[in-house]
């Protein structure tokens, strides 16, 4: 008990940091006019568990236009946070951070997908996301939030381009299904319209095989690809799956919207994340005694 209230008390003192720096965010942006939605931790946090201090997040994510990023880079710059700019992110990436001192780090970003090799495997809109954004009453602050739809969609392709790797994610996705707020035909006619149906069910799947806990409706997906990951994540489970690439993760990170795409982005993942790496790195893990791997 002692040594989990000294790892508690951290967590909750950022926490508290991250919810003032939430409010910050929000009376800036939405004083400017700006379409924005605050999704994934924040969010999860406050509409999915008895207690937010239940679902720890360590930065505050928020989903904008890509078309108003000038304007939310000076309204974040104006309110004292501090960003590189996105002239020094890679092309197309669809994520940046922004530093509060003291408070914490924004993750902006203009697309749930980050990355662009991903991005264009899908036509997933973020206007349109943020259209269907709903108001989430924070302490009295109104938080638009991504309705349940839109969030169980992101939360699950995001944890499936990042390598269903972490029991984390999929306690999120559980959390979701076993609400009274999702719509399971709504879902399924989004991730039709969007091309998500396979990147969704995989990790439905995953939360079904590590939790326990079932969809709402009908598989939103069914075809070899489905069946493959399906025997990989039953053989390399959350706890025996390693960061993205490892194990398991290089193969939902190589997931698109059906076999073939899924087929071929898996041949390139393994060559430049694995096999580039193994053959080049001498202090790369596997290459190291069993025991000696972080």
């Amino acid at each position: 008990q002692e040594a989990a209230h000294r790892d508690y008390l951290p967590l909750v003192a950022r926490g508290l940091r991250l919810g003032h720096l939430m409010e910050v965010v929000v009376w800036e942006l939405t004083a400017a006019g700006i379409d924005f939605a605050v999704y994934k931790g924040p969010a999860l946090a406050h509409r999915y568990y008895p207690h937010p201090a239940l679902r720890a997040f360590g930065d505050l994510d928020v989903l904008v236009d890509r078309a108003d990023l000038a304007g939310v880079d000076a309204v974040l710059r104006g309110a004292g946070l501090s960003g590189s700019g996105w002239s020094t992110s890679a092309p197309g990436y669809g994520e940046m951070e922004y530093v509060s001192p003291g408070l914490g780090v924004v993750d902006l970003h203009w697309h749930v997908m980050r990355e662009p090799l991903v991005r264009r495997g899908f036509a997933v809109d973020t206007a349109a996301m943020l259209a269907r954004a709903e108001s989430m009453n924070v302490g009295g602050l109104a938080v638009p939030v991504l309705d349940p739809p839109d969030l169980l969609l992101a939360v699950a392709t995001h944890a499936c381009f990042d390598g269903a790797y972490r029991l984390g994610w999929l306690v999120d996705v559980a959390r979701m299904l076993r609400s009274d707020r999702l719509d399971w035909d709504e879902v399924g006619r989004r991730c039709l319209e969007t091309g998500t149906s396979l990147p969704v069910q995989l990790v439905l799947e995953r939360t079904r095989q590590e939790l326990g806990v079932l969809p709402l409706g009908p598989r939103l997906a069914r075809c070899a690809w489905t069946r493959f990951v399906g025997a990989v994540s039953e053989a390399r489970p959350a706890h025996r799956s390693f960061r993205q690439a490892g194990r398991a993760g290089v193969v939902f990170r190589a997931t698109r919207s059906s076999t073939v795409p899924s087929v071929v982005a898996l041949g390139g993942l393994l060559v430049h994340e694995v096999a580039v790496p193994l053959l080049t790195d001498p202090q790369h893990r596997w290459r190291r005694p069993r025991g000696q791997r972080d």
